[in-house]
């Protein structure tokens, strides 16, 4: 487990690397490639949504039923700063989900979330189209959502087919591989 939160501690770079998929953020060397459509819903629920206004005046039917699933009031739309941590989170998500993009990144989604809420959230990405970029460290909600798990430690980036339990599993029996063959190769020099 001490592995597995190494890569995951906070300030080691998740929410910057998903703010730099969505153009927010320009990388120092590089570039994001293809261009397409993003949406992001930010950690921090003091962040306004910009589509806040465009919500408040368009709601679509597919925008009505995001709206009633994630129990927004048309009030709260119009004086966010009052909103409480959760109600929040709810129009933040809202926001993203409304716009279809074709990239959706998402930063600690379930946070503020109730359980009913999160439930309905893992149903609609479960069916969702377009790409999902998660950033989580609820692993009950990256098993119910996730298709992919890109592991980055440092300079390796690996991919892998399947949720975060087999990305788990799969990580461990790696490291148990590796473990034996340099204690094997130890062996190999002290004969």
């Amino acid at each position: 487990l001490g592995d597995v939160y190494k890569r995951q501690d906070n300030g080691c770079g998740k929410s910057t690397l998903a703010r730099v998929a969505t153009g927010l953020i320009v990388p120092d060397e590089g570039s994001v490639a293809p261009k397409l459509f993003a949406a992001y819903c930010p950690q921090d629920t003091s962040i306004a949504p910009a589509e806040l206004s465009d919500l408040a005046t368009d709601w679509g039917s597919e925008a009505l039923q995001i709206r009633d699933a994630l129990g927004i009031e048309d009030a709260w739309l119009w004086d966010y700063e009052r909103l409480s941590g959760g109600q929040k989170k709810r129009v933040q998500v809202a926001c993203a989900l409304w716009q279809r993009p074709d990239v959706l990144v998402l930063d600690e989604p379930t946070n503020d979330l109730d359980v009913n809420t999160i439930m309905w959230l893992e149903n609609y990405l479960s069916n969702y189209e377009n790409t999902v970029l998660v950033v989580s460290h609820d692993r009950h909600f990256l098993d119910s959502v996730s298709t992919h798990i890109i592991d980055i430690d440092y300079s390796d980036i690996n991919l892998f087919s399947g949720n975060y339990s087999f990305w788990y599993e799969s990580s461990q029996l790696a490291a148990r591989q590796l473990a034996n063959q340099n204690k094997k190769a130890e062996e190999k020099k002290k004969e």
